[in-house]
């Protein structure tokens, strides 16, 4: 036998449930039962010729699981299976879910909604996808499916779902464009009725998210990591509100390791705190395997994040703020900010145009920059007295501020 992937379920009584994706003659899906004291009380194969991948594990609380995989039926074509389980290890329902006109149905997350029944977020294709959430009852008949596409695109991938005590759900994920991968967000009522959808454009490069979960009030919060061009992944929190509004965003990186961090779990307290775990990757450290990860554990709370949220959201616009102290002598600040990854340059001219010193010529994430120039040209040489000019050039963005340097 070779195992590809596991999931677990502990129950709230100490039961544990395991599923295995392994190969023997087959590729398919193992469940197994262990009491509290860890004694196997039984284990199932799922029954099927074909190749089945392990998708999603829930336990129902009454003994009973249900056990979500891709069923592929040939090269081109695969859909949902979802097999629920009786205490005793016997097959009590099944479902087949598919999306008609489309060849591929992927499910990327399978939760319990307040009914006891179960709802299933995914999407269409590997590719020109549209995003999917379905409900099934506790016999797993299917109440409703809904397709996801948000202003026009047919690219929409749902990864992550949250029900509330309503009934509600929430779902977040990314729609790709050519020109941005935004985070999506949004509200279906227990009937699958749309309530509200929003996204949040400000990252380039290749964006997912990581998590979602809701505070006591019924405000999302969901986790983002993106992937910039130099190949470094960096994370943000994005909050929105109850109703849809999009309320903040926070950055997490902090540049303290070159590849940035990979993200291991996201958790919200019934406090509002929020809890961050994972590990910080250094590529000069990568010839060194023992230094090769950091670990990483953040919590932000909740009554802090409305003192530092000047400082931590993500600015919504190009800005180059004019420098301090200004006259100086002999160091001065530059701050500027930026709403968007951004290949970013930040030059230093004399009052004939002259490159005097570069002092940024990177690509760099959204946030609040801050950068010290001490009069100096690119030889080390100390300037003459007079004006000079810092010039920001920001994508399509280009801005000035003036400078009086005293000698």
């Amino acid at each position: 036998d070779r195992i590809y992937k596991y999931m677990v379920d502990v129950e709230p009584d100490g039961h544990i449930n395991l599923a295995i994706e392994h190969r023997s003659s087959l590729r398919t899906v193992l469940t197994q039962r262990y009491n509290p004291s860890g004694e196997l009380l039984w284990q199932r194969d799922l029954q099927n010729t074909n190749t089945m991948y392990l998708a999603g594990l829930k336990a129902t609380g009454l003994g009973e699981i249900a056990l979500a995989a891709q069923n592929v039926t040939s090269s081109t074509t695969m859909h949902i299976q979802v097999t629920k389980y009786n205490s005793l290890g016997d097959v009590q329902n099944e479902a087949q879910i598919s999306v008609e006109g489309h060849d591929k149905t992927i499910l990327e997350e399978i939760k319990i909604g307040q009914d006891g029944g179960f709802i299933l977020g995914g999407y269409t294709d590997y590719s020109q996808s549209q995003g999917v959430v379905v409900k099934l009852s506790q016999d797993l008949t299917t109440e409703w499916l809904r397709i996801l596409n948000q202003e026009g695109t047919s690219d929409t991938k749902i990864h992550h779902l949250v029900p509330d005590m309503l009934g509600n759900i929430y779902y977040a994920g990314k729609r790709i464009s050519p020109e941005s991968n935004p985070v999506i967000i949004g509200m279906l009522d227990d009937s699958g009725n749309s309530v509200w959808s929003g996204a949040d454009s400000s990252t380039a490069g290749y964006t997912f998210t990581q998590g979602l979960q809701l505070d006591s009030e019924g405000n999302p919060y969901c986790v983002v990591t993106y992937n910039n061009d130099l190949g470094a992944y960096s994370h943000f929190i994005v909050k929105f509100e109850s109703t849809g509004e999009y309320a903040w965003k926070l950055n997490f990186f902090d540049g303290s390791f070159e590849w940035g961090y990979y993200l291991t779990s996201f958790e919200l307290d019934v406090e509002g705190n929020i809890y961050i775990a994972g590990t910080g990757v250094d590529r000069g450290t990568l010839s060194h395997l023992p230094d090769q990860f950091n670990m990483m554990l953040v919590k932000y709370d909740w009554e802090l994040l409305e003192v530092d949220e000047e400082r931590n959201i993500i600015p919504i616009s190009y800005l180059l703020q004019r420098n301090f102290p200004n006259p100086f002598n002999p160091t001065t600040t530059i701050q500027y900010e930026l709403p968007e990854y951004s290949e970013v340059s930040l030059i230093i001219y004399d009052v004939l145009g002259r490159d005097v010193q570069t002092l940024v010529s990177t690509p760099q994430i959204a946030g609040r920059y801050n950068t010290i120039w001490d009069g100096t040209d690119q030889d080390g040489l100390q300037v003459a007295g007079g004006m000079y000019f810092a010039k920001l050039q920001a994508g399509k963005h280009s801005s000035v501020v003036k400078m009086v340097f005293l000698k």
